[in-house]
C-alpha cells in the first residue's frame, strides 16, 4: 500500500495550543497519539509519500521519529520539505529516505 500524508507537525506545539487546538495536553501527547494512529494503519512494508511539514523537531528528534514510524524506511520520500529553513541533516532524511546517525 502506498500512503500520502503532509502536515502532520510533530514536535510543533502550536499546532495544539494555538492554530489547531488539537486538545492534547502537552506536545509529547500529541506526538505520542500521532506516532500510535500512523502505526495503526501504516504497515512494516507500506510505503508513504511526505508531501511536506512532517516535523518541527530539530533532525536528530525528526531521524528518531521516522525509526519508531511504520513503513518502509527505504521509501521515505518528500515533494517538498517546509516553508522555512531546516537543518541539512532533517531536511536529507526527509527528502532522500537517509536516516542521519549518531547522537
Amino acid at each position: 500500500m502506498r500512503y500520502y500524508i503532509s502536515d502532520c507537525h510533530f514536535f510543533h506545539g502550536a499546532m495544539n495550543e494555538k492554530m489547531d487546538r488539537r486538545g492534547f495536553s502537552d506536545t509529547e501527547e500529541m506526538n505520542r497519539v500521532m506516532i500510535e494512529r500512523w502505526n495503526s494503519r501504516v504497515r512494516k512494508n507500506d510505503e508513504v509519500v511526505i508531501l511536506g511539514d512532517l516535523s518541527w523537531g530539530g533532525a536528530t528528534e525528526t531521524a528518531l521519529l521516522l525509526r519508531e514510524l511504520k513503513g518502509k524506511s527505504s521509501s521515505w520520500r518528500a515533494i517538498t520539505t517546509a516553508s522555512f529553513p531546516l537543518p541539512p541533516s532533517t531536511a536529507t532524511c526527509i527528502s532522500d529516505g537517509s536516516l542521519p546517525t549518531g547522537r
